[in-house]
């Protein structure tokens, strides 16, 4: 503006200066350019960032490890053991370990022992590290979802999930 309040000139209002003159806006097509390159930018980077080998989550890991070895040092001889793997599906359509294992003393079967491992967009590589201690648990039966055999990590998932890897890539 060519006054300044602080200097005692008058104030101009936007539409009273010359256009193409510095104070203006910049044109309505250059904002809708800069938001189409920014949004191209964003969607590059989560394309990119799925093609990164990205480590599994430790922390999946440590917890379900340590789940994994309480079932396997659990005292319960004449127990059927059963593992369950699986994504949100077996996660969310099926019962608890304890409300599994109560269900089964209702109808009258002997003793089990649950071990459910699940996680959300689950694929059969994010359980590959549990495989010897699952294992070495020597369950008596081992329930797998099949659809941790038949699927890849969608792309969508995979930039969803981003968010944990993030982190593990700036460390």
């Amino acid at each position: 503006m060519s006054g300044s309040a602080l200097a005692g000139g008058a104030w101009e209002h936007p539409s009273q200066l010359a256009k193409g003159s510095a104070d203006t806006a910049p044109p309505l097509l250059a904002w809708l350019w800069a938001a189409a390159f920014a949004a191209l930018a964003v969607a590059a980077f989560f394309h990119l960032a799925g093609k990164l080998a990205m480590p599994q989550s430790q922390a999946f890991l440590t917890f379900n490890q340590e789940r994994v070895e309480a079932f396997a040092s659990a005292q319960a001889p004449d127990a059927l053991r059963i593992a369950l793997l699986g994504n949100s599906r077996l996660k969310y359509g099926t019962l608890g370990e304890a409300e599994l294992a109560a269900l089964a003393a209702d109808l009258g079967h002997r003793p089990m022992r649950f071990l459910r491992l699940v996680n959300n967009w689950a694929v059969f590589e994010d359980f590959a590290a549990l495989e010897s201690a699952i294992l070495a648990a020597r369950p008596d039966v081992v329930v797998l979802q099949m659809d941790l055999l038949a699927q890849e990590r969608a792309e969508p998932a995979r930039a969803l999930l981003l968010r944990d890897y993030v982190e593990w890539l700036l460390v």
